[in-house]
């Protein structure tokens, strides 16, 4: 499936599941004006606010960035290449003057559907650059 909108991209199952606390099969998700409405059928049905929602999606990230090795690129200005701590897998993180950017599939998409990106792996180098969080690095 192919995410074509942000709240495809917020609004998923697994962000529920970690606002829940577990996994609910059957699950749906309705998106409201100003709440999201959780329910499966005969089990359970509850509110939760997009807020929470978009908590998630930021604190997945952040969580991911913890354990992955940064690392200056020589002689590139605001060049970092981030690798999994396996060291299998790396992409290159840009620091530019208000954003960052990374090669990722998961910054590609956010970009794509959200005009703004901050992927787990710009999170690392954020961190690595002694930032909390990329307001911190956007209004420093």
């Amino acid at each position: 499936m192919t995410t074509k909108t942000a709240t495809d991209l917020i609004y998923t199952a697994a962000n529920a599941a970690r606002i829940m606390g577990n996994k609910i099969k059957g699950l749906v998700i309705e998106v409201w004006a100003n709440v999201v409405y959780l329910h499966a059928k005969g089990l359970f049905s509850r509110f939760a606010s997009k807020a929470a929602f978009k908590h998630q999606f930021v604190a997945f990230r952040k969580a991911g960035a913890v354990g992955l090795d940064v690392v200056k690129v020589p002689f590139e200005t605001g060049e970092y290449m981030v690798c999994s701590s396996s060291g299998e897998t790396a992409y290159l993180v840009q620091y530019l003057t208000n954003k960052l950017t990374c090669t990722c599939q998961d910054f590609q998409t956010q970009a794509a559907v959200m005009k703004k990106a901050c992927c787990k792996h710009c999170y690392a180098t954020l961190n690595h650059l002694g930032y909390n969080s990329l307001a911190d690095y956007v209004n420093g």
